[in-house]
């Protein structure tokens, strides 16, 4: 065979060779290239050239390799994701420049967060000077942070201040020398710090309303131990006056007593069929000397078929007793006015008492049922109030599932209203 044919058959077998080459060459390199890309491409068929089939089965365990580690990585990121879902605290992260990486819907409807947070800085989402301090000092120290703080929630007409107490947490790699970002889990405390507040109040209220009376008792009985009571006319109207407190002391602590059992529940209500205009004749009747003394004229207006209901007949009666001898003291002696009224409905009934006394300042009126609040704070104590009553009145409606209030105008007297639910029954 001529030489010149010998060459050009081993060009082309060179040529056949390089095409074969080049061609399993590219299928690695687009393998290579769907890797770099986080895409799973098709394994690679180890057939051909020995360097070919290890190259293949070496690339096809490496994908293999990688799927099941993202398969792993978002199996991970689903379980995240549920998890922060279902906390009902609010969960922050943020990289190393305070700008949000992730929040959980708690922390969205805590700040009611119309656009998204991501990407923005604390402070832009926040508008908090101690929340960026916080998160500021975990960063910097690489220490856990809690601080407790008031942050502004909402927008427009939603807008309010919340307490939190905001636990912070950096994010420091294992081999890091500097935080990468944080963790910020937030408690919305704001119910705790209101009843804080009203514990506090309330302590230093039944302070003050079992001092005065003890301080009166205590001088009066210095005093009678100092001589006076040699002289019978001074040692009665002493005692009378001693007595007098005694008796508020014993109200205030019947009506705290009252006012813990309705609040902890540990006293059921014992119901049973209540005509409610037998319980308010009941209560005048108690009441009778005092508004024979005032002059209190006392009217009454129910409909016949006004139904019973199933209702505790004692707490009933205390009810009542409350919002009438409250609207005695605040009616004009010799020329007051009682107006009692009754109507019902599918839903249950309603009473409301309304009197023509001063009525009740505006700014008033929001508070008038938290305990020991008071309109005319001396008048009050003078004719004898504990502070506790329209409280009182409050728990045992509550109790019952009903509701209560007032309507007032300053200078014209007040309306107090309460319902109670249910479907009232027919009297017998």
């Amino acid at each position: 065979m001529e030489p010149w044919i010998l060459a050009a058959v081993a060009l082309a077998a060179l040529l056949v060779a390089g095409v074969s080459t080049l061609k399993r060459w590219n299928q690695v390199r687009a393998h290579l290239a769907g890797i770099a890309e986080g895409r799973h491409p098709r394994m690679l068929a180890p057939h051909g050239p020995d360097w070919f089939r290890d190259t293949a089965r070496d690339l096809n365990r490496i994908s293999e390799l990688l799927a099941a580690r993202g398969r792993q990585a978002a199996a991970e990121g689903d379980n995240l994701r549920a998890i922060l879902g279902a906390m009902v605290e609010g969960v922050l992260i943020t990289d190393a420049s305070q700008r949000v990486r992730v929040v959980n819907g708690a922390l969205i409807r805590m700040f009611d967060l119309s656009t998204p947070p991501s990407d923005r800085t604390v402070m832009e989402v926040f508008r908090s000077h101690d929340l960026h301090a916080a998160v500021s000092d975990a960063l910097a120290q690489r220490e856990p942070q809690t601080r407790v703080m008031r942050i502004e929630t909402g927008t427009g007409s939603t807008y309010s201040t919340h307490d939190f107490e905001v636990s912070i947490s950096p994010l420091v790699p294992d081999s890091g020398t500097r935080a990468e970002g944080v963790i910020a889990v937030f408690h919305d405390i704001t119910e705790l710090k209101t009843q804080e507040r009203l514990r506090q109040e309330l302590v230093a209220n039944v302070s003050h309303e079992l001092r005065t009376p003890l301080s009166i008792v205590h001088g009066y009985v210095e005093t009678l131990l100092d001589g006076a009571i040699e002289d019978r006319p001074t040692a009665e109207r002493f005692l009378k006056v001693m007595h007098r407190h005694g008796e508020r002391l014993n109200l205030i602590i019947e009506d705290l007593l009252t006012l813990s059992r309705l609040d902890s529940g540990t006293t059921p209500l014992a119901l049973e069929p209540v005509d409610l205009r037998e319980s308010i004749t009941t209560v005048l009747d108690r009441l009778e000397s005092n508004i024979r003394t005032r002059a209190t004229t006392v009217t009454t207006r129910f409909t016949d078929d006004f139904p019973t209901i199933s209702a505790d007949p004692h707490r009933i009666d205390q009810l009542l007793f409350n919002l009438l001898d409250n609207a005695l003291k605040y009616t004009p002696a010799e020329s007051g006015t009682i107006a009692i009224e009754g109507s019902h409905d599918a839903n249950g009934v309603e009473i409301r008492i309304t009197d023509n006394g001063p009525g009740i300042p505006l700014e008033d009126q929001p508070r008038l049922f938290e305990r020991f609040y008071r309109v005319h704070k001396h008048r009050n104590r003078d004719a004898g109030g504990t502070g506790l009553g329209l409280s009182i009145v409050k728990h045992i409606v509550a109790a019952h599932g009903g509701e209560v209030g007032l309507r007032s105008i300053p200078g014209q007297g007040a309306t107090f209203w309460f319902r109670l639910p249910g479907t009232p029954r027919d009297p017998a």
